[in-house]
Parts: C-alpha cells; sequence; structure tokens
C-alpha cells in the first residue's frame, strides 16, 4: 500500500533467495519471523510484548530499534514492515477526477481521511493503490512521524526497507489467492472485513470488536450485506485471528457456515488456534 510496496513486489519477482524480516507493529506487541523466498524460516519468529498503557505507537518504534540492535550482529536482512490498523487505518476512497492528477490527489485523499478518522489526519501520510480508472481507491493513512521513525530506524541499522504498509494489505497479500473473495480480520478491539476479486480489495467495513466478537462477527457480516446485497453472493470468509486470543476453529460461528479459520504460519502477529485438548482444559 505505501510507496515502499513497489520495492517489494520487484525485489520478490526477480526471484531473490535471500531471507526478509518481517516486523508487525502493534499496540500490544512488536512481532517478527523471516521468510525466505516469501516461506518463513524455521525458529526464526519471536514477540516481543509492549507494556505501554496508552498504546501508542512509540513503545513499538523503541521495541524495533531493540530488537534490530540485537539483529545487528547476525546479519542485516531488508525488512518487510507491517502495521496494526490502529496506527495506520484504512479507507476505500470513491472515485474521483482529482486523483488523475497531484496534487490534487493528495488532497482528496487526506480530505476522505480526515471526513472518516478526525481532523488529525490531515497531517498524515495518505496514499492509495492503483486500482483502475473510475473505480475505488484503497488508501491508507499513517502519522508521518511514525513513517518517519521507521524509515530513519531502518537507515541507522543499514537494513534496506522493502514495503511499510497497513496490516490489512500485508494479511491479503499472504494469505490471498486469486479466488478468495473476503476476509475477516480480526485484531484487538477490532474487526476489519475484506471483499475482493482477483487479487485486490474493493470493498472495506470496519467497526470496534469486544471480546465477544465470534457472536460479532456474524452480526456484522450480516449487516455489511444488507447495505451490499452484491456482497452476499460470496460463498466463504477467512478469517484471521491477529488478536492476542487464542480462538479455535471449531468455536467459529456455526459450523458449517461460510467462515472459515486460516492457518498463517508466515505472518508475524499471526494468533494461531487452542487445540481441543486445551478447550477441554479450559473448560474443566
Amino acid at each position: 500500500m505505501l510507496l515502499t510496496d513497489t520495492i517489494r513486489r520487484y525485489w520478490q519477482g526477480q526471484g531473490f533467495a535471500r531471507p526478509v524480516l518481517h516486523v508487525h507493529l502493534a499496540p500490544g506487541e512488536l512481532a517478527w519471523l523471516e521468510k525466505r523466498g516469501g516461506q518463513p524460516v524455521a525458529r526464526t519468529q519471536g514477540r516481543l510484548p509492549l507494556s505501554s498503557l496508552d498504546g501508542h505507537w512509540q513503545a513499538a518504534l523503541a521495541a524495533l530499534h531493540v530488537l534490530l540492535d540485537e539483529d545487528d550482529h547476525k546479519h542485516r536482512l531488508p525488512l518487510a514492515i507491517s502495521v496494526a490498523s490502529r496506527w495506520c487505518p484504512v479507507l476505500m476512497a470513491p472515485w474521483s477526477d482529482a486523483l488523475l492528477r497531484e496534487p490534487q490527489a493528495g488532497q482528496y485523499l487526506q480530505t476522505q481521511m480526515a471526513t472518516q478518522y478526525g481532523e488529525q489526519a490531515r497531517g498524515w501520510h495518505v496514499t492509495a493503490d492503483d486500482a483502475a480508472y473510475g473505480g475505488p481507491r484503497l488508501a491508507c493513512g499513517i502519522d508521518a512521524a511514525l513513517l518517519q521513525g521507521l524509515r530513519e530506524a531502518a537507515r541507522e541499522h543499514g537494513r534496506r526497507c522493502l514495503s511499510i504498509e497497513p496490516l490489512l494489505s500485508a494479511a491479503w497479500q499472504h494469505t490471498g489467492k486469486a479466488n478468495m473473495q473476503a476476509l475477516a480480520l480480526l485484531e484487538a478491539g477490532h474487526l476489519l472485513l475484506a471483499a475482493g476479486s482477483k487479487g485486490r480489495i474493493r470493498a472495506i467495513h470496519m467497526q470496534p470488536c469486544s471480546g465477544a466478537w465470534l457472536r460479532e462477527l456474524p452480526q456484522a457480516w450480516q449487516r455489511w450485506t444488507l447495505r451490499r446485497p452484491d456482497l452476499a453472493r460470496i460463498a466463504e470468509v477467512a478469517v484471521l485471528n491477529m488478536s492476542s486470543e487464542a480462538i479455535a476453529a471449531a468455536l467459529l460461528p456455526t459450523p458449517g457456515t461460510q467462515f472459515r479459520m486460516l492457518n498463517a504460519p508466515g505472518l508475524p502477529g499471526w494468533q494461531a488456534g487452542t487445540t481441543r485438548a486445551e478447550q477441554v482444559a479450559a473448560c474443566a
């Protein structure tokens, strides 16, 4: 989603086999793992819990410096960074002829962000994907100071930064295939629904989410499809748990319906589900 994403696609398209350190910044933790040729490298994943009570991104940025400090004596892998929706929110920007030229395009996207997220968004760095003419654009915003801090962290540690992007973009590219039509992305206190086709996100819905997300997910999907009848034909919704709570696939709403828990071991910060034995122990 961000400009450096172009570098990552070129890097992968050229078939480079050198490992890449994937890092995810979230209010509760910093997570990472190494991947080579798009596949996770065994025993390279890690998490660093963050104790910041206000959930400010400064704690995650400081943790990133700690991680890179510890890793510097081993190797200086290029970085692919994803950022939680709280710090890198997204929206679907309706088509406007302003998108055809700068600076009108940037001004239009910032206005869209400010309308949805408040006036503080006018200080964000905002960018959008390259959807076809006339179609809505998936846009993201990030605090300019956080973006600068991430770039400086990479530069100070001699790392090439291949991508800085919202979690939704990273998750869709990691788990998405040409036939995946919908994704339910769960983060701490946040539920994001995305629908798309041919590998591109074309619609999103966001809402706060409590710990009762197993009940809230089907309700949110139903409300969204009532507003967007064209989405009602989607037969399967992939569910990706990026919260700190382990949820078993067997506990998904109404087994046998369209919700399917994704196994995403190659995505830093992904939370595995509990086993059936752990469920029994927890209920004992």
